[in-house]
């Protein structure tokens, strides 16, 4: 006969206290070798088949503190086998919810169980907690929400104290607490215990309550307040979840934030909230953030009109923790997003790259490099090399999905950059001259490299080859929910191309990706060095919504500091005259672009190049008040050549070779010492 541990208790509408539903296992009554889940009407197995390598058997413990126990181990790869189940025969979604238990995990291994929130399972977790090494963790949507410790290879008790009605969960090892959260999932259904691979522990004492709620008269709560992080001096836009938790309709209400010993009201009114209906509230004024950590706390208040507080007042308000870095001065991160509007995929990428263009404005340039549509730039989609789509390179780091680009992001503000960037620029009828003046504020060595990006926000077009493939279409992996507020999952799985508009598509790199090594080997702080570039303007690009970037890259191929304006506003810098750097394909008659060495010089300048056709050649020197000191002309050359230049008579300083070559010219820089 099975042994039943369900216990269910009546429900008095005026009290709070009587359970609806309560199980414990202490597993004292079982017999050693016994299958829990063959015995007990509460627990079964993953699968439903009890009594076979899903199922648990009881066993002695080998700990003084407890005799009966189970002993879950991940024998096999990836875990398991066992997999077992308590069902709480309803999915809870408001009251009181506890779970107790005693565990004990060996020394350098694990622990793992989860919260199921439907009555199938393998639908939805409603919360996950991973136990290795000492470190609890728990994770919602599989994102990690907090985490602490617990001790190894002792006994110790978790509690985890939900309260489903205002969605506040709480964890606590041998009644402390380790943290509060609340939960995207906030509902309950059965509880699973499986060890994952690596795992080695012990449990008992299994206690389950759920304890309903009951409506007080007028009631309005705080659900929940949205993450906040950013940048110091950077606004941010609080949005809250308030909840109906009593029998009378809400029709208006008040929420007051309170932040940096300062108060934000948000009033709401002509709304009817009846009884457990919810509404999210977003700020019409932001909050700025001014401190590495501080508190914000939401309150709602004034319900109904009523100056008076309504019937409870725990759940009325919300705190949470706001975090904000102090950006690097004069740092741009710049996040390079392999796309094409083939890829099903891409639009996860479009999403994450619009809201960082949001969110970090000043702070970050993306840049779209398309692959196999009509927006894509071959020579840039060939060198960015990424194995996959979508896929992100952050500052030319490693190869990532573009949903981990803010966390690469909030490394890279951080680190002080060697030089800034400034741009400007001028327009010629269908021709862009742009100037990219390079300060270095720190000592450089190296093969420090250059290069310039245009890129259009706003692009579309009319032809099928604009559509978008869209794999997220019908929400079976999920909601990807867009700045616009668009969720991909209602959209069809080609998106037509009068509904696509694409930003920060990338419309031209020069000279290449690698960029123009046009720097001298030993670069000192305060050198400032400008490099010239000119672009051909496509017919159908918009200057109006194009961007100017620039990339600055170390030695080791890491972009060290970017800069990014518009048309409009480097046009207001102004250009200045610099080094010309040319497209690579400029040079197609020039196996390399020209090399002067060594650098700097005291006597003799060694000019090296490769031609392949046989080619006319001047050289001119210029200083730095642009006048020409010296000039060489060779005819008719061919092959490898290493030319001397005698510079053993100039001054001091900065002097800049121009080599014209056929119709093509071409700039270097070297220091005469």
């Amino acid at each position: 006969m099975k042994k039943n541990y369900f216990l269910f208790t009546a429900l008095i509408i005026c009290s709070f206290v009587n359970a609806q539903f309560q199980f414990s296992d202490d597993f004292e009554s079982y017999t050693s070798g016994d299958y829990i889940c063959q015995e007990s009407d509460v627990w079964t197995t993953w699968s439903g088949t009890e009594g076979g390598s899903e199922d648990i058997q009881v066993t002695l413990s080998d700990t003084p503190e407890t005799s009966n126990t189970i002993h879950l181990e991940g024998t096999a790869s990836g875990g398991g086998p066992v997999d077992i189940i308590a069902d709480f025969g309803a999915v809870f979604t408001s009251g009181d919810f506890v779970f107790e238990s005693d565990l004990y995990v060996a020394q350098s291994a694990g622990a793992y169980f989860n919260f199921q929130a439907e009555s199938e399972i393998g639908v939805t977790w409603a919360m996950e907690c991973t136990m290795t090494n000492g470190v609890i963790s728990f994770l919602s949507s599989s994102t990690e929400i907090f985490s602490g410790v617990y001790p190894q290879a002792d006994w110790f008790t978790i509690t985890m104290e939900i309260d489903l009605t205002t969605n506040n969960w709480e964890a606590f090892i041998n009644g402390e607490s380790i943290g509060i959260f609340s939960n995207g999932i906030n509902q309950v259904a059965s509880l699973n215990i499986f060890p994952s691979e690596g795992s080695d522990f012990y449990v008992d004492n299994v206690s389950l309550s759920h304890t309903p709620f009951v409506l007080p008269n007028l009631n309005g709560a705080m659900l929940s307040l949205n993450p906040i992080d950013g940048l110091i001096s950077q606004e941010r836009y609080a949005i809250v979840e308030v909840k109906n938790l009593g029998a009378e309709n809400i029709t208006s209400f008040d929420v007051v934030l309170d932040f940096n010993s300062s108060q934000l009201t948000e009033s709401v009114v002509g709304v009817n909230m009846s009884s457990y209906e919810s509404m999210l509230v977003e700020f019409t004024s932001p909050i700025v953030l001014n401190q590495e950590l501080e508190l914000l706390t939401a309150t709602i208040t004034a319900i109904n009109g009523s100056l008076v507080q309504d019937d409870i007042l725990t759940d009325d308000s919300k705190t949470i923790e706001v975090t904000a870095l102090k950006p690097a001065d004069g740092k741009i991160v710049i996040a390079e997003e392999g796309t094409g509007t083939w890829c099903g995929w891409c639009p996860r990428g479009t999403v994450a790259m619009d809201f960082m263009a949001r969110d970090f404005k000043g702070y970050y340039q993306g840049i779209a490099v398309h692959n196999g549509d009509p927006m894509a730039v071959p020579a840039y989609d060939q060198d960015l090399q990424v194995s996959g789509y979508p896929s992100a390179l952050v500052d030319r780091g490693s190869e990532i999905d573009p949903g981990d680009i803010k966390g690469d992001f909030m490394e890279r503000i951080l680190l002080p950059p060697t030089a800034f960037i400034t741009n400007g620029a001028q327009q010629e009828g269908d021709s862009l001259h742009v100037s990219l003046t390079v300060n270095f504020t720190s000592p450089a060595n190296g093969n420090w490299k250059i290069a310039c990006v245009l890129t259009e926000d706003g692009v579309s077009g009319t032809s099928g080859s604009y559509a978008q493939s869209n794999s997220y279409s019908g929400g079976a992996s999920g909601d990807l929910v867009g700045l616009d507020g668009v969720n991909w999952a209602d959209l069809s799985s080609s998106v037509s191309a009068s509904m696509m508009v694409y930003d920060h598509v990338a419309r031209a790199i020069m000279p290449s990706f690698d960029g123009f090594a046009g720097f001298p080997n030993s670069i000192q702080a305060g050198n400032s060095f400008t490099f010239n570039f000119k672009f051909g303007m496509g017919a159908n690009w918009k200057t109006e919504d194009m961007h100017i970037v620039g990339m600055l890259m170390d030695s080791s191929g890491s972009i060290d500091n970017g800069s990014s304006s518009t048309i409009e506003s480097a046009v207001s810098n102004g250009f200045t005259s610099g080094e010309n750097v040319l497209a690579t394909s400029a040079l197609s008659h020039v196996d390399a672009v020209l090399n002067v060495y060594p650098n700097p010089t005291s006597d003799y300048l060694q000019v090296s190049l490769n031609i392949k056709e046989a080619s006319d050649l001047q050289f001119n020197i210029f200083n730095t008040a642009g006048q020409l000191v010296a000039n060489h002309k060779y005819e008719n050359v061919i092959g490898s050549q290493a030319l001397p230049l005698n510079v053993s008579g100039f001054t001091n300083g900065l002097y800049t070779l121009e080599l014209i070559i056929n119709d093509a010219v071409v700039t270097k820089q070297f220091l005469k010492h």
